[in-house]
């Protein structure tokens, strides 16, 4: 048996760990001092924690010998302090505790001479009785509340996927026909699964989820790598495929240039092209409004951000842009997209495309970098943009920004615009009424931004087009770690899909959906709906950057036009909307109208 050192420290000591707890002075117990199984005044450890576990009854057997219920012979011959004569064999006791004899081996594994248990009593135990209710029912709040409890795994709710084949899950459909997917999952739930292949991704079509995806939980998400991959090597890292701080970056150095007050300088141009237009029209043609309103719009976009007539080269340029988002609407429906790299012929065809945009938006740039401060465009704005380091955006990136810019602005206003005539031709009482509206406001000159507001027909009729056929019908966000949404888990890695398409279909919010009626978008109406249940532009830190121009352009195009002639569909055509071929709801070919002069 190993004896206890000079200070009183014996071999068992290091059984106590909670110093805080153990001090004899503390528990203002009474127990008759002794070197070695009583602490110093200033000692926090030792024996004097073995003394609180005895008066609290969570003695061990070695703690029992430590405190000097020990053997006969436990310390040698010799030692500081010999054992005291034992009483008798029966448990001794203290207040109202029992305290058994001691076992015959200590918790080290240190084996003790036998002696059939007998014990060598503690002296002076009065004063305790007292004090070992009350401690005890400290002693026992304090364990509860430093307790650590493990919660049980949350449980979620579980999503509901909807039916696909095995291999392909529901990519072929969605290759097929996209929309009529869509729609079929939004009947079965407001959250609702699907499989691109081996890659699963969720439906949230509840304007409240979408709220937490793209605002609340923003930092949560990105674009995803489909997006990455398809875009990046088109267009470079823009501000639409740009991904933390390097796209906060970007958009507050271009947002000031897309303001209200900045972008109302150029909607004007929407009108002088407009009418330029709508003169080579003669009484009675038969026009393509799907191609023409293409041509109009890459004059506009070619003016406010170049100041340059492109008119003469709208279709070489349309095509090109056009081409350029074909490959991502065929991108996103293979099971294994073939790499941008590889020279196939779509993909040859796309590098052409790029070849001639870059080409000419490179002139465009060379010009502005040469004689600064001569135009009034939207580019020479990028070009005087700074970061807070006050340092400009390279030529690569302004390239990639311009890109970006032009083709989804292109393609979002030809797409709308398309729509809106195609919708007020099939509903002609709707037609006379912006005609009304737009004769009594403009009495035949052409409209200004200042007039808008005294023409809300043609904005709730470009709302409304926009909400039956929205140009950016889906898009997705990736999660960037286990994510909850309304107590779904959206899983590190997988999709969250938004579909505006479905979303403005709800007849909670739209009563009956399919119906062409402008005047939901009335102040009074609009003003009811729950936000982001109309979701043509986004929402959050990705918000479109063109909204603001797209919602003066469309409307005062509308009535520039509506104005000047009136349109009627040729019978016979079957006009329904692509996805497949294209980014947007584009239809899916000629929308051929004849023209009346008014």
């Amino acid at each position: 048996m190993e004896a206890y050192a000079a200070d009183g420290r014996g071999p068992w000591d290091d059984v106590c760990t909670r110093r805080s707890r153990c001090d004899l002075y503390s528990a203002r117990c009474s127990l008759e001092r002794r070197a070695h199984c009583l602490p110093k005044p200033n000692d926090r450890a030792g024996p004097g924690g073995a003394c609180y576990r005895l008066l609290m009854g969570r003695l061990s057997s070695s703690e029992s010998a430590h405190l000097g219920l020990c053997c006969r012979n436990a310390f040698p011959p010799g030692g500081q302090s010999p054992p005291l004569p034992l009483d008798a064999e029966k448990p001794q006791s203290i207040g109202d505790w029992q305290y058994q004899p001691a076992d015959n081996e200590c918790e080290r594994g240190n084996p003790t001479t036998t002696y059939g248990g007998e014990l060598a009593p503690l002296a002076s135990v009065s004063n305790v009785s007292v004090f070992l209710s009350s401690e005890r029912a400290e002693r026992q709040e304090e364990n509860r509340m430093t307790t650590t409890t493990v919660s049980p795994p949350k449980k979620y709710k579980p999503v509901p996927f909807i039916k696909g084949n095995p291999i392909f899950g529901n990519l072929l459909e969605f290759a097929r026909d996209r929309l009529s997917l869509l729609k079929r999952m939004a009947d079965q739930g407001d959250v609702v699964g699907m499989r691109f292949g081996r890659i699963p991704a969720i439906l949230f079509n509840r304007p409240e989820d979408i709220q937490s995806i793209l605002v609340e939980q923003a930092d949560d998400f990105d674009k995803g790598d489909l997006i990455h991959h398809v875009f990046r090597p088109l267009i470079g890292d823009s501000i639409f495929s740009s991904e933390g701080d390097f796209h906060r970056q970007q958009r507050e150095l271009m947002d000031p240039s897309f303001q209200p007050h900045t972008i109302s300088n150029y909607v004007e141009s929407a009108g002088f092209y407009g009418e330029q237009l709508q003169q080579t029209w003669a009484e009675g043609a038969i026009i393509d409004i799907h191609q023409q309103m293409a041509s109009l719009s890459m004059s506009i976009f070619g003016k406010v951000l170049f100041d340059a007539d492109v008119l003469s080269e709208s279709d070489e340029l349309g095509a090109a842009i056009a081409l350029l988002l074909e490959y991502p609407a065929r991108a996103i429906s293979r099971f294994l997209p073939i790499p941008y790299n590889w020279p196939v012929p779509l993909h040859r065809r796309t590098y052409k495309a790029v070849a001639l945009i870059r080409s000419d938006f490179q002139r465009f740039i060379n010009e502005r970098r040469a004689k600064p401060g001569e135009r009034n465009d939207l580019l020479s704005l990028l070009l005087q943009a700074r970061d807070e380091s006050g340092q400009p955006m390279s030529n690569e990136q302004l390239m990639t920004e311009c890109q970006s810019l032009f083709a989804a602005g292109y393609e979002t206003m030809v797409t709308a615009l398309t729509w809106s005539w195609y919708l007020l031709c099939q509903h002609p009482e709707t037609y006379t009424k912006l005609q009304q509206e737009v004769d009594r406001v403009l009495q035949g000159r052409s409209p200004t931004y200042a007039d808008l507001v005294h023409l809300p027909s043609c904005l709730q009729v470009f709302k409304e087009s926009m909400r039956i056929f929205p140009p950016a019908f889906a898009f997705f966000r990736q999660a960037l770690r286990d994510v909850e949404i309304d107590g779904y888990l959206v899983p590190k890695g997988r999709l969250a899909f938004i579909v505006p398409y479905t979303l403005h279909r709800r007849p909670d919010y739209f009563p009956e959906p399919e119906k062409f009626d402008p005047e939901r978008f009335t102040p009074e109406r609009e003003k009811q709906l729950p936000r982001n249940a109309f979701l043509p532009f986004g929402a959050g830190s990705r918000i479109c950057i063109g909204k603001h121009f797209a919602l003066m352009e469309g409307p005062l195009l509308l009535a520039t036009l509506a104005q000047r002639v009136t349109f009627r569909l040729l019978p016979g055509q079957q006009i329904v909307a692509d996805p497949v071929r294209h980014l947007t709801l584009r239809p899916n070919g000629e929308v051929k109208v004849t023209v009346t002069r008014r």
